[in-house]
């Protein structure tokens, strides 16, 4: 299906930079003291600043002025990340502005996350806790976090949201504590759009695993561009599996709707019913 849950967080971003960074660089630090501050720096070969990293009583703090405390550049100098820390943890500062910030090489915000004591968490407006951009400005895509794990706001939007570049929902997901999960109304855990907006496919999931809702509808479809179903999977608890009536777990079907081709999950054991296509 070439579709994968989930979305890339700014934190594991921002951790990737941070490694490149360090890997380009060379072993040469320095440490500047002012009044109760300290400062360690890398360089890189050229001899521009790389990375700076501000102390306060021996933590990873915010200078006075409420720069961020770390702060990490392209070579050419221009900004790559910066985070704001309070007592060695990631943390919002107090005006509410983003903790972490990625920018493109042309300096466009690549993505803004709010922190509490460390953790991913949704800022008191609801504000995603995590946002990505595109580079003219237009948003691709926002997280909402509970605690450091993905969790669907209270107003039950979607936990994950991600755009094309037009501007309509590519993805759409759905998290319990982290998990993939269905919302009591049924709604498929995940969507996933087409750049139209037709809906490409749709999962179902109980728990983190794909699992048939209690209405009997495969956990898995996907869909022709008119909208007509092109597959079905029925799932058990992540195993496909014939559902109670004996109907064939796979179904696979031609754009006339007629069958093309399904296959029986016994167990884990396939059985094709008729055709020669190969279970993926």
């Amino acid at each position: 299906m070439g579709k994968t849950g989930g979305g890339r967080g700014t934190n594991q971003y921002a951790v990737k930079g941070v490694s490149r960074a360090r890997a380009q660089s060379p072993a040469v630090m320095d440490d500047l003291v002012k009044d109760d501050e300290s400062v360690k720096c890398v360089f890189w070969p050229g001899g521009s600043v790389a990375s700076e990293w501000h102390y306060r009583d021996g933590k990873v703090q915010d200078p006075l002025d409420g720069s961020p405390a770390m702060i990490y550049y392209h070579e050419d100098g221009s900004l790559k990340i910066e985070v704001h820390y309070r007592d060695g943890k990631v943390q919002d500062p107090p005006d509410g502005t983003p903790a972490e910030r990625c920018y493109f090489p042309s300096g466009a915000l690549y993505s803004e996350g709010h922190y509490r004591d460390g953790k991913h968490q949704d800022s008191p407006d609801g504000t995603p806790a995590e946002r990505c951009y595109f580079p003219d400005g237009s948003l691709s895509a926002g997280y909402h976090y509970r605690d450091d794990q993905l969790h669907d706001p209270e107003d039950g939007s979607p936990a994950v949201r991600s755009y094309h570049s037009n501007g309509l929902v590519e993805h759409e997901g759905h998290y319990r504590d982290g998990d993939f999960h269905d919302p009591e109304d049924g709604t498929p855990a995940v969507r996933w759009y087409r750049p139209d907006g037709s809906v490409e496919c749709e999962w179902h999931y109980r728990n983190g695993k794909f699992h048939d809702p209690a209405d009997g509808r495969p956990a898995l479809r996907q869909y022709y561009p008119d909208g007509s179903v092109e597959i079905e999977r029925h799932y058990r608890s992540g195993q496909r599996s014939d559902p109670d009536d004996g109907t064939a777990a796979e179904r696979w079907y031609r754009p006339d709707g007629s069958i093309e081709d399904e296959a029986h999950y016994p167990g884990r054991k396939v059985r094709h019913a008729h055709g020669t296509r190969r279970v993926p």
